[in-house]
């Protein structure tokens, strides 16, 4: 007879109602915390809403730090080839540091979401050198930007609008 699988820390999952694969990584209050795979934040599961898998491992560490950013990473929508970022106080971020592709990816932007907000986006636009960096698990945001100095590592040219 085999021992009954254990809800723990590095323990591989499924959530039941998403079908999603993930992996425990703590426990709070009784209940355990699930990061999905490809997330970055772990959220309360109840234990009935699990399928425990067999595998079971270190909990994977999240990166830190600065990181050199892709639309992927970013979530970002790719529009006229460029990917575009609206960030939470609405300014825009074009990950590409040629004005007239990052001004196009912003018009595009603003037509698919009928939202004339930035108007005049060439005249608006500057260019910024800054870096992004992960946050640690459970902040508000993944990762945030930070204007960064001629020759920070893992620093790119962007083009940005404010709203």
């Amino acid at each position: 007879m085999t021992a009954p699988l254990t809800a723990e820390p590095g323990r591989r999952v499924i959530i039941k109602s998403r079908n999603a694969p993930g992996v425990i990584t703590g426990t709070d209050e009784g209940v355990l915390l699930v990061r999905v795979d490809g997330t970055r934040c772990s959220q309360p599961v109840p234990r009935s809403g699990l399928q425990l898998l067999d595998e079971i491992g270190p909990v994977p560490a999240l990166p830190k730090g600065p990181f050199r950013p892709t639309a992927e990473l970013l979530k970002a929508e790719i529009f006229e080839g460029v990917a575009v970022v609206e960030l939470d106080g609405g300014d825009l971020l074009a990950l590409d540091g040629d004005p007239v592709r990052a001004a196009a990816a912003m018009r595009a932007h603003e037509r698919d979401y009928e939202r004339p907000l930035y108007g005049l986006v060439a005249e608006k636009m500057q260019a910024r050198r800054v870096v992004f960096v992960w946050e640690p698990e459970g902040a508000e945001c993944e990762w945030i930007v930070e204007d960064a100095e001629a020759g920070t590592e893992q620093a790119v040219q962007v083009r940005y609008v404010t709203r």
